[in-house]
């Protein structure tokens, strides 16, 4: 591995230990877990010796300094009645986190990295408190500097007096920090009170959600393996992109589809042939708006390497699909378990019981009980190795075989297994007899069309009457030239004798012209004719002229025949290649793009079926021997490791992980030095599929590159970004560490490293993707492969996405929104209400009371609509954390179960549904007109996300002063045009409890009622 690579390594392995260190919200029970220390020993910045010589008990004596991490206050989250308070609301809150080292002496010196952490702070990702915003810190951090403990300064002054003077301006600093930011929370928030203690820790005890990412850098930095797929990551070069392959390229290559139903889009086709000549190394973009068919495409990837295989007799593809995130990851093991095509017939579904998915699901050990009941996990693998499952998987693949192949007699399942192949192969020549025929008959068809424009057989027939009226007027002439010479033959000697004689061969022209004229086939030709033999020059002559243009009649009729005969043979050629197509229409009218759908459900959606079942045919070869299996799972050896996942991998083409997982899976033990290491699977993986690329963070994501032989990464820069835990200046400071940048104070090498999509404060994998991609299809366009047909909202709905981000590039498919229905595709209703602060965060409670009510009226009439629950065909999304408590609690007042999982309603902020969609979305701004509302003009991202999330309508509750008053360019501003387009958009309703809310501000109004609620401010 080169050292760029290796430097990206340290900077990312940096970045991430520190994110690992900023959590802010805490259960009760991990604070336990905590070291909690006096409030005397916080206000001295010192703590005692108990605690030094822990925290030193693993360094040697020459070791003055270790690194920790404090945090210097502590709130709990106060009980109602004894019970937790619903929303999502923190047990804990350490809304200050600081890095610091700790000396011998006990004293505490924190460094730059004291921030307010990620989590606590909006825009969030999950969860709904939030004690201020982003911008806010940032803005604060960029105003003032963490008093610094550089030693140097000490001077001749005693130690002591020197920290405690400084410490006393580190506590100030974290006050006023936390009192400016979260607009003086959690005085103003009588929910948290303070606890008299406070967390302290020892870096090298931290134990987070990155630590098998951290152990995988580690490794990195000490083996530097060989991985071009992680060098090309960490490259900071941009090559200029290649030409996009054209329109049908790779036919026979792409041999696999998971539908029998639903062909590929033409989009889809180029990305997924671009994936499959790519080269080891290489990563490939796909830029995926919403609804534009990623899954679709990722299965048809997964596909063709699970086919392709098959074919080449050799092991299995091992396939991994990623991503930051639980909810991320479950959407794809989702669509390997749902999304598949089951098929029809003999070779429909699987062979082997109790597999109910394409796809392995890989979980933190917390989650695996959970997620056991709906997905198959690591317990899966053991269930199936043993001996019952295998004679029960062997009988009920042989019944099923046997149907399948009805005149094998008692075959094995090696019998079986060959079968299998032969039929992938039929399917692949059946593919590349379509791709061999097609240019034959293109060349074919273009050299007729040459020939004979759009309509050769009119052609041919017009000269096929141009050769007939040549030979014609041919056989005239020369009919004509024996009459003349019979003429000639006739004439007196005495005429031809005296012919010199001016008088005698006047006479014998007249003679001539006067036999001549009656038998001219044509006009007869007035001339100066002096002398006989002028008239058997002419006739000669004409001959000859008639001749050369018979022949090129002639050549060009015979041309003429053969391109037709070319194309007729071509065309029946096509006809007996694409007959296995079944399709109805005729051979001349098929292309190699109709063909091309029509392969996609006829023969490489069975081709995957043949290969579905040859890999369960080899799993059960590999199963015989279970003696030794049984003992390999009791080592632990990278061999043994790579042998399991191949073996497991003949059941369930993909293994699905989030990234903080995914190191430990894929590793192995070695003996080193007498004692055991880990030992990763470096380059073993041959795809991995990022998922909401967009979303994941280059340092959690860089590792697994290391894993893999070539990466597909699925994204969309326009839709919700990654949360970065780092701050820009923390950043500086560790890409200067890692030697990436000569100086902190060098923005314009920061800048570039930040436009690679490579920094811990501002990139995401998506974008590294979409630069070390050597595709670019399409120029006004981010860079990388683009998908456009969107199939998920109404046209009205996703129009506005389309204004917003594409360019107008999507083609909405679904169609309009039905004159039948009820709600507008984009509808508001006026609520006027009032946005107040509550905590950090914001909220306004008469919305709320709106959308809980209306959700509640409804209910009925939507759940007997749709034939779905309620939380299946609405979602609320908002900007706001301190909104989502307040729906929240609303709709549980109302009977509505609101939360995560099966049989609850998501109310959340605009995270929440990434990745997801609902019927219907009703967006709550929180915002009145007496509020800036720039927070939702902050991104597209957020509108974007939140609009098309929503199939049938898309629902604004709220001020609509808020967007009116926006400038036109702004997404709230473009939203407006599409919400006031049409009168018809604007709802209304009656609220069904009639409920009067307290307080001298709170008046629900709702419908058309702004006027008068304006009037009484």
């Amino acid at each position: 591995m080169d050292q760029k690579s290796l430097a990206y390594a340290k900077y990312w392995r940096t970045c991430l230990a520190d994110a690992d260190l900023g959590t802010g919200a805490l259960k009760r029970s991990e604070l336990k877990e905590r070291i909690l220390r006096p409030d005397n020993e916080l206000q001295n910045g010192r703590v005692g010796s108990d605690l030094v010589s822990e925290f030193f008990k693993q360094s040697g004596e020459d070791v003055e300094e270790v690194n920790i991490t404090i945090r210097p206050f502590i709130y709990h989250l106060c009980l109602e009645h004894g019970k937790a308070r619903v929303g999502g609301i923190p047990e804990v809150v350490t809304p200050i986190v600081s890095q610091a080292v700790l000396d011998r002496q006990g004293r505490i010196y924190p460094n730059e990295n004291t921030v307010i952490p990620r989590d606590i702070l909006e825009p969030l990702y999950k969860g709904s408190f939030s004690v201020g915003v982003l911008a806010e810190l940032d803005s604060w951090l960029a105003r003032h500097d963490v008093p610094k403990f550089d030693k140097q300064t000490i001077g001749e002054r005693d130690p002591d007096e020197w920290h405690r003077e400084l410490w006393q301006k580190y506590l100030n600093y974290c006050e006023e920090m936390l009192i400016t930011v979260s607009s003086n929370w959690p005085k103003a928030d009588a929910r948290f009170a303070k606890d008299i203690r406070w967390v302290i820790a020892n870096d090298s005890d931290v134990v987070g959600a990155s630590t098998h990412i951290l152990a995988l850098y580690d490794n990195i930095r000490s083996e530097a393996p060989k991985s071009s797929l992680f060098e090309r990551y960490a490259s900071e070069k941009v090559e200029s992109p290649d030409p996009c392959h054209p329109s049908g390229y790779g036919f026979s290559r792409r041999l696999g589809h998971g539908s029998d139903t639903y062909p590929l889009a033409d989009a889809q086709r180029d990305s997924l042939i671009c994936q499959l000549v790519s080269e080891p190394g290489e990563i490939l973009a796909v830029n995926g708006p919403p609804g534009t068919g990623k899954t679709t495409m990722l299965l048809s990837v997964v596909a063709s390497y699970w086919v392709r295989a098959a074919l080449n007799g050799g092991d299995p593809p091992v396939i991994v699909a990623a991503s930051t995130n639980n909810q991320a990851v479950t959407n794809i093991i989702d669509a390997f378990g749902k999304d598949f095509s089951v098929g029809t017939g003999v070779f429909a579904g699987r062979w082997l019981p109790e597999i109910k998915s394409f796809g392995v699901y890989l979980p933190s050990a917390s989650k695996e009980k959970q997620a056991v009941e709906k997905y198959q996990t690591r317990s899966f693998f053991s269930k199936v190795e043993n001996q019952g499952y295998y004679e029960q998987a062997k009988a009920s693949f042989l019944g099923k075989a046997s149907k399948a192949f009805p005149g094998l007699i008692a075959p094995s399942i090696e019998d079986i297994c060959a079968q299998l192949k032969r039929l992938i192969e039929g399917s692949e020549r059946n593919l590349k007899a379509i791709e061999t025929v097609w240019p034959t008959l293109l060349s074919a068809t273009n050299a007729m069309r040459g020939e004979f424009g759009f309509s050769p057989e009119a052609g041919l027939v017009l000269r096929q009457s141009a050769v007939s009226a040549k030979v014609s007027e041919l056989s005239l002439y020369k009919a004509l030239m024996e009459k003349w010479e019979g003429f000639l033959g006739d004439e007196s000697w005495v005429y031809t004798l005296l012919s010199w004689l001016p008088s005698v061969n006047r006479k014998r022209v007249l003679l001539a012209k006067g036999f001549l004229r009656e038998l001219w086939p044509q006009t007869f030709p007035d001339g100066h004719w002096e002398d006989v033999g002028q008239f058997t020059h002419e006739i000669q002559t004409i001959i000859g002229r008639l001749n050369g243009e018979l022949t090129d009649l002639q050549a060009s009729l015979a041309r003429g025949m053969k391109v037709v005969k070319a194309h007729r043979e071509a065309l029946t050629r096509w006809g007996e290649v694409t007959d296995c197509l079944g399709m109805e229409t005729s051979p001349e009218s098929r292309t190699l793009a109709t063909c091309d759908s029509a392969a996609d459900t006829v023969i490489r959606f069975p081709a995957f079926l043949y290969a579905t079942h040859y890999w369960e045919a080899r799993w059960l070869i590999e199963m015989k021997d279970l003696a030794t299996l049984a003992k390999e799972k009791q080592k632990t050896s990278k061999k043994v490791s790579e042998k399991n996942w191949l073996r497991r991998m003949m059941l369930t083409p993909c293994a699905v992980s989030t990234f903080f997982m995914l190191p430990n899976e894929f590793k192995g033990r070695k003996y080193r030095d007498n004692n055991f290491a880990d030992d990763y699977l470096y380059r073993f993986i041959d795809l991995l599929i990022v998922d909401e690329a967009g979303q994941v963070l280059p340092e959690v994501a860089g590792a697994s590159f290391s894993l893999a032989k070539r990466a597909l990464v699925i994204g969309d820069t326009f839709q919700i970004e990654p949360i970065w835990s780092i701050t820009e200046k923390v950043d500086v400071g560790n890409l200067f560490k890692a030697n990436l940048m000569d100086s902190t104070d060098d923005p314009e090498s920061y800048e570039r490293i930040s436009k690679l999509g490579k920094s811990a404060a501002s990139g995401s994998v998506m974008v590294i993707a979409q630069q070390a991609t050597r595709y670019h299809y399409d120029k006004d366009l981010e860079r990388g492969m683009y998908l456009y047909e969107h199939r998920r909202c109404y046209d009205e709905i996703v129009a506005y996405c389309n204004t917003l981000c594409y360019h107008n590039k999507l083609s909405p498919m679904r169609g309009h929104r039905p004159s039948t229905s009820v709600l507008p595709a984009m509808g508001y209703l006026q609520v006027s209400g009032k946005c107040e602060r509550r905590g950090g965060s914001r909220a306004n409670q008469i919305e709320a009371v709106s959308i809980a009510e209306w959700i509640v009226l409804n209910r009925p009439n939507l759940e007997e609509k749709y034939r779905k629950p309620i939380h299946d065909i609405v979602g609320v999304v908002t900007p706001f954390g301190g909104q989502v408590v307040a729906i929240t609690e609303e709709c549980m007042k109302r009977g509505v179960s609101v939360g995560k999982g099966e049989g609850k309603m998501t109310i959340g902020t605009v995270h929440s549904l990434q990745g997801a969609e609902r019927l219907i979305v009703i967006f709550s701004p929180t915002y009145t007109m007496k509020d800036d509302g720039g927070f939702i003009d902050s991104r597209p991202s957020m509108l974007n996300v939140a609009v098309s999330r929503a199939k049938d309508s898309f629902l604004v509750f709220g001020d609509m002063s808020v967007f009116k008053s926006s400038d036109i360019g702004s997404p709230r501003g473009l939203l407006a045009s599409f919400l006031f387009a049409v009168e018809t958009n604007e709802i209304s309703f009656d609220l069904l409890s009639g409920q009067k809310m307290k307080g001298p501000h709170f008046g629900l109004a709702l419908g058309r009622n702004q006027e008068a609620v304006d009037a009484e401010r």
